[in-house]
């Protein structure tokens, strides 16, 4: 019988095959791991910059921590990501007004 693989390594074999957000529970439940030693893992890992974190929220329900592994630690061409910014609802009104205040100056202005 093979003999069992570490929680460090179950937890990057399965984040890197499988890159979306997820939270500790489901993730717990997904590998057969207890929560307890896969937060501490978790916690190691995101130290460590392998993972990346972010607290997310729901009505009426307390707000959880997802996890996904990092770009860095997928070993691909970080030159193939695109970032780019989403403006909040707030932002947009300030944006548009921008926009249009350029396309009405004139040209030789």
């Amino acid at each position: 019988m093979l003999p069992a693989q570490p929680v460090r390594e179950r937890v990057l074999d399965f984040l890197k095959s499988n890159p979306t957000a997820w939270r500790a529970k489901a993730l717990a439940a997904k590998l057969g791991i207890k929560i307890g030693p896969l937060r501490q893992e978790l916690s190691r890992l995101q130290g460590e910059g392998k993972l990346v974190s972010c607290t997310v929220s729901a009505p009426n329900r307390p707000p959880q921590e997802e996890y996904r592994i990092a770009a860095n630690a997928l070993a691909v061409d970080l030159r193939k990501f695109i970032i780019s910014s989403k403006k909040t609802p707030a932002e947009r009104p300030a944006a548009q007004a921008r926009g249009a205040a350029r396309k009405a100056k004139p040209d030789g202005a």
